[in-house]
């Protein structure tokens, strides 16, 4: 597996790894952190793993472990304090369908439609556009600018380790959406989602409004980011 770790110092003092996922406990974690922030179901509340309802998942988690496209960050006590993971997006969302989270599930059925957006003689496949997913991710890694970097990194190996054009991201949140706006990333459609999903679009600050799309899917062109990320992950 390829591999790539980057030791950050924050402006406090404390110390974060940021590193590729390997090991299936530590995706383990990032799981359980996600599902209690957006409590997708029930095995969140508990101790004990709730086979029945994540066991596919866990099948698609070590799926992608194998491809090296997951991705942490790393506070002192090793814990997973945020993730983001990357894979073909038509694979992703036509043939990967039954594996995914429940509010996944409903995103999928609007992220098909996002493909139908997208100019289908480039669609290659999917190998021209990866789709990434972003985890739960805590304060103090949005507070110490961690979340930008690890998807810098993310977008660099993207591009230059699995030869992807174009990566498309669902932003449920504003910070998000602002943050792969200010990158350079393009709205390609404006959704609505239910309140009862629970996601951060509902927090905004009024930017994005129920029923003038609360979520964006984006696409960012790899190419035009690549010199800008090889200096960014260079900085630190």
């Amino acid at each position: 597996m390829r591999q790539f770790r980057k030791e950050f110092l924050s402006k406090t003092g404390e110390k974060y790894v940021l590193k590729q996922i390997d090991n299936i406990k530590h995706s383990e974690l990032a799981m359980r952190m996600r599902a209690k922030a957006l409590k997708d179901n029930e095995f969140y509340a508990t101790d004990k793993w709730n086979y029945k309802n994540i066991g596919e998942q866990m099948k698609n988690c070590s799926r992608i472990l194998v491809m090296g496209a997951m991705y942490g960050i790393y506070n002192e006590k090793r814990e997973v304090i945020s993730t983001i993971s990357h894979h073909n997006a038509l694979l992703r969302f036509m043939n990967d369908y039954q594996h995914l989270a429940p509010s996944t599930i409903y995103i999928s059925d609007l992220f098909r439609d996002t493909l139908k957006q997208l100019p289908q003689d480039q669609l290659n496949g999917g190998k021209n556009y990866a789709y990434s997913c972003l985890g739960a991710t805590k304060p103090e890694a949005r507070q110490n600018g961690l979340m930008k970097k690890l998807m810098y990194l993310q977008f660099q190996h993207c591009y230059e380790l699995d030869g992807y054009q174009n990566l498309l991201m669902f932003c449920t949140a504003y910070e998000t959406y602002k943050v792969m706006s200010d990158i350079g990333a393009k709205p390609v459609k404006f959704y609505d989602l239910p309140e009862h999903l629970k996601l951060d679009c509902y927090k905004g600050d009024g930017i994005m409004q129920p029923g003038q799309g609360v979520c964006a899917a984006m696409c960012l062109e790899l190419k035009d980011i690549q010199q800008k990320a090889i200096e960014y992950n260079n900085s630190y």
